[in-house]
């Protein structure tokens, strides 16, 4: 094994133009040119191994591959990039070798009633360790590996075909976000690949005091870190109809911003329509539209203010973070027309429950469905800026922090039941419909299992490890980072926030001949398990078609045509037909978030700026103004000024409407007397240098806002200068 010192000065003064390039989950290299004598050798041969040292730390142990010949008039070199062994897993196939299941030779089971057992999860450690070993030893690519993994991570299998080792890892890193692998080298040259998930990924900390930086942007990411995750799944291969396998947190909404979702097939032999709702599934032989019974629940508005809020965080689960969370008032309930009215079973009237589970498909006139848009006040303490949109309005000050307050306005359907089972069959045949939730007790429970509970934890992992706020950007470094690609970035010396952000190294460029790095940290877009579920999916396609066919075909929707002549007892062709499939399900949706008014409740805080404080009816109930500064001859006096009411630098307001002016006093000898609120103005007596004695105080008004509403025009913000009269050797008086 060849040993090169990329440190050296021998080889800084012959290499042109040479580069370290490392990714988070994709390997590393060292390219550079290397100036030859005419018609001269390679240094190294294809695929000879080679150990790149710099410093004294192995870089990386790999081929020498791209080996190219260039000859430019008189200047000749070779063009060498040298990796380490993720070159090998990237460029050999992966085949199966006598596994039945491939990569997923060990995965959990769920068991349902009948005792047969149904595949819903793998562990993410059982199917790393699956294609490591095949690449060890089947592969035998020269490498250990070392899996720093929560043990209990799990994925859902999905279908490959024709793959390298690693594309494989890739797909597998799409269901574990932030997961990042790199190679770590022993004393005998031994190469460790280690593959670890956010939890185990080591923390680096950029010390902006310490270190030169010459470049830094930072983007924060609120869309990485989704409000709740969900899987769902198609009722029937025929029909398609879409319903939710499993959601975490649990009975939160599907319908916000950001959240993830993926559409996964229905595990085999699994209906998703009977007895314990959308979220509960229960064993039959088939999933086409014979279904027997669609059940649905609604759940009632609440009446109390704390039963509001536990609703509110349901729908927006974002919002479980904001200290002392209240609705300030029974909200306003609205009954809507929606687009789809038209939609069999609407009623304006059925607004009395939340549909919660189950679809109705308006064949029966006992089971109805409605649109309600729901206004709520909200009131929060301090709200985490992911949040602080939904809260616009300024409260005042509370015990532990500002007060904040806004309207949130969801789109709800709604229904006028409680519990209802109805036959999913041509005349829609309701079984039982009650007022509360609970079922009647005929629900046929035998063979059910959960497979909410089977998606569980994948789902409660996938969600935790996306619960730090993430920022994309990257940093320029002169002085030596010789760090993890793939560790958690934290950065000192500059903003608070960025000292809690453990966002992702993802790349890091090292110029080796100036030391320079480029650091690019961020999320990818393993964000998106849909990605990796389509493309498992397009590959049983044609299975799909396959028995889409099928199906159709058993369900007489194929036959062409056939008379009724013979009578007696044989169905008939359209008692075959598949029946009309439910059409209205579960939605909750938050509107756009209300507008902040201009000025009045804006966060940034100024000189003299006029802030309006609401109450639980949403009117303005006080206003306050921040304390400023005033120059008067190129001096501050008077300190923090007006004085008046309040506190934390704010000073309250005698007027909650129209214009809100600043008074200034000074004595005879323009010495500070004071300063005061008011809802007039004045004209100014301002300072005049003329030796003529002064009897009277000095006035100065200043008009600092004009309350109109809700809405503030700040006139004057910042700091206030008392100007000397233009006319100062004139007469005294009023300007």
């Amino acid at each position: 094994m060849k040993t090169l010192d990329v440190s050296s000065a021998d080889f800084l003064d012959m290499a042109e133009s040479p580069s370290y390039n490392r990714l988070s989950f994709g390997g590393a290299s060292v390219s550079f040119r290397a100036p030859v004598s005419r018609f001269a050798s390679c240094p190294f041969e294809e695929g000879e191994i080679v150990k790149v040292v710099w410093r004294g730390k192995t870089l990386l142990i790999g081929p020498a591959i791209d080996l190219e010949h260039s000859l430019e008039g008189t200047s000749e070199s070779w063009d060498i990039r040298i990796c380490d062994y993720w070159w090998n897993l990237s460029n050999i196939q992966y085949f199966v070798n006598g596994r039945a299941n491939g990569i997923f030779a060990e995965y959990r089971q769920g068991t349902g009633g009948s005792g047969q057992e149904k595949q819903a999860t793998a562990n993410i450690r059982d199917v790393l360790s699956g294609v490591l070993d095949h690449a060890v030893s089947t592969a035998l690519v020269p490498i250990k590996y070392d899996l720093r993994i929560d043990k209990d991570a799990e994925i859902i299998p999905f279908a490959y075909s024709s793959e390298t080792y690693a594309s494989l890892l890739s797909q597998i890193q799409q269901w574990r976000p932030n997961m990042a692998a790199w190679f770590e080298y022993g004393a005998d040259d031994s190469a460790t690949l280690v593959i670890a998930d956010h939890a185990h990924l080591p923390d680096v900390v950029l010390d902006l005091s310490a270190v030169d930086v010459s470049a830094l942007s930072l983007k924060v990411r609120p869309d990485l870190v989704p409000p709740a995750v969900g899987l769902t799944c198609n009722a029937s291969v025929i029909s398609r109809v879409q319903r939710a396998l499993a959601v975490y947190p649990s009975g939160a909404s599907l319908s916000q911003p950001y959240v993830v979702t993926a559409e996964v097939d229905v595990p085999g032999g699994v209906k998703v329509s009977d007895t314990a709702g959308q979220y509960s599934p229960v064993e039959t032989d088939s999933l086409g539209y014979d279904a027997p019974r669609m059940i649905v629940r609604g759940d009632k508005f609440p009446t109390g203010t704390a039963q509001w809020a536990a609703r509110v965080k349901r729908w927006a689960p974002a919002l479980e973070d904001c200290a002392g969370l209240e609705v300030a008032a029974s909200p306003k309930i609205t009954s809507i027309t929606p687009a789809d009215a038209e939609h069999r079973g609407y009623s304006s009237a059925a607004v009395t429950h939340e549909l919660t589970s189950g679809q109705i498909n308006g064949k029966s006139a006992r089971i109805k469905w409605g649109k309600v848009r729901v206004d709520l006040r909200v009131r929060a303490t301090d709200p985490p800026d992911t949040v602080k949109q939904y809260f616009p309005e300024y409260g005042g000050k509370s015990g532990t922090g500002d007060r904040w307050i806004g309207t949130l306005t969801f789109e709800v359907t709604t229904t006028n039941v409680g519990y209802a089972s109805y036959r999913v069959d041509r005349a829609g045949t309701v079984e039982s419909v009650s007022d509360d939730g609970g079922s009647s007790g005929d629900d046929e429970t035998s063979g059910s299992y959960d497979t909410s509970a089977l998606y569980k934890n994948f789902l409660k992992s996938y969600y935790e490890a996306t619960r730090a706020l993430p920022y994309d950007g990257s940093a320029t470094v002169h002085d030596d980072f010789d760090q993890v690609c793939g560790g958690r970035l934290s950065i000192t010396g500059g903003l608070k926030e960025w000292e809690a952000m453990r966002s992702v190294i993802q790349e890091i460029s090292l110029d080796l001949k100036t030391g320079v790095s480029d650091v690019t940290v961020g999320a990818p877009e393993q964000i998106s398990l849909q990605d990796s579920i389509d493309r498992s999916r397009q590959l049983a396609e044609a299975l799909r078609r396959t028995a889409w066919a099928d199906s159709s075909t058993s369900a007489g929707g194929g036959s062409s045509g056939g008379g009724s002549g013979s009578g007696g007892g044989g169905s008939s062709g359209a008692d075959d037909e598949v029946p009309e499939l439910p059409s209205v399900g579960p939605s909750v949706k938050l509107l756009q978030a209300q507008e902040p008014p201009a000025w009045g409740t804006s966060a940034v805080e100024v000189g003299f700026q006029c802030r309006l404080s609401y109450g639980s009816d949403g009117k303005v109930s006080d206003a306050y103004i921040r304390q400023g500064k005033a120059i008067y001859a190129g001096n501050y006096i008077g300190g923090l000024l007006p004085e008046g009411d309040g506190s934390g630098g704010w000073v309250k307001s005698p007027v909650t409407s129209g214009e809100i002016w600043l008074k200034i006093r000074l004595d005879k000898d323009a010495k500070y007397l004071g300063s005061s609120l008011s809802a007039a103005g004045g004209v100014s007596d301002p300072v005049s240098l003329a030796e003529e004695k002064r009897e009277t105080p000095y006035e100065y008004y200043f008009h600092l806002a004009t309350i109109d509403g809700s809405k503030v025009v700040q006139h004057q913000a910042g700091t206030v200068y008392l100007l000397i009269h233009p006319g100062t050797f004139g007469p005294s008086g009023m300007s």
